[in-house]
């Protein structure tokens, strides 16, 4: 799934479309509609969390999908407030300094996230997730030629992973 997910980044990194890539289906359909049944409830048990002032244990993949969620519906506070959380819990974990670099990207701090990209550029990260974030940025910057270099990478990524997941 996660390689799907790579190829439909991939293409929309290749255009110039700046509108979200998942949506909803029909515009009447409930908003959590869109979006994964257990991450909805992944979600709900970190706001009822928060609600009650209590502290569990979330790992980094929960939180790479909290974060995720917040950044995709807009909700910058909340994802910032999450961010904040997940460092605490997972100091300095690669996945959630990428997390921390998109954000970055978000909220258009673009010399942070490139400070922040190039400290993770030989951490033990998914390439596609790294090069996915390097070409957002330099999207964002209008640096069309190092935009190139990332999408050339992850579409080398991912040309290896097609024949893996006809298997």
């Amino acid at each position: 799934m996660d390689q799907i997910k790579g190829l439909l980044i991939l293409l929309f990194l290749q255009s110039d479309i700046t509108y979200p890539l998942f949506y909803a289906s029909s515009m009447e359909e409930p908003f959590e509609s869109q979006f994964d049944p257990e991450l909805i409830a992944l979600v709900r048990h970190y706001e009822e969390m928060l609600h009650q002032k209590e502290h569990h244990f979330f790992d980094v993949f929960e939180y790479e999908d909290i974060i995720d969620y917040y950044i995709y519906i807009n909700d910058l506070p909340a994802a910032l407030k999450c961010l904040n959380k997940a460092l605490r819990q997972h100091d300095q974990h690669p996945l959630i300094l990428l997390k921390k670099a998109q954000y970055l990207i978000h909220t258009r701090k673009e010399h942070e996230a490139i400070v922040l990209l190039d400290e993770l550029e030989h951490a033990d990260l998914p390439d596609a997730d790294f090069h996915v974030q390097k070409g957002n940025l330099f999207s964002q910057l209008e640096r069309s030629e190092k935009r190139s270099i990332h999408i050339k990478k992850l579409w080398k990524q991912m040309k290896t992973l097609i024949p893996l997941m006809s298997v």
